[in-house]
């Protein structure tokens, strides 16, 4: 069993977000990783190993947050002993078209 509390969040960018990820008691988890306002876990499963992490990204993070928080992630997703990574949460980009992958301009 884990926890990891907004208090124990020593990564943490912004005030307010956060993210949790809940495992069922009969997976093995290996790895669990901490971000900024971020958690991931890296878990065995009928495929094999398999990376699962769940981001909040502040819509009012400076340029210096939004960079770390974009290490973290490439970092954690160049582990190759997991043969699948998922990544979700709210990411806040309400300027990014997800039909036509382009940027919009902000308003």
């Amino acid at each position: 069993d884990f926890k990891l509390d907004r208090t124990m969040a020593k990564n943490s960018v912004s005030d307010c977000g956060g993210s949790v990820i809940y495992v069922r008691q009969h997976f093995v988890v290996h790895d669990i990783v901490q971000g900024p306002d971020s958690v991931g876990v890296s878990l065995e499963c009928d495929m094999g190993k398999v990376m699962i992490v769940c981001v909040y990204r502040s819509p009012s993070l400076n340029e210096k947050q939004d960079t770390k928080l974009l290490n973290f992630m490439r970092d954690i997703f160049q582990d190759d002993t997991c043969i699948a990574k998922f990544c979700y949460g709210d990411f806040n980009l309400s300027h990014v078209s997800w039909v036509s992958g382009t940027i919009m301009n902000s308003p």
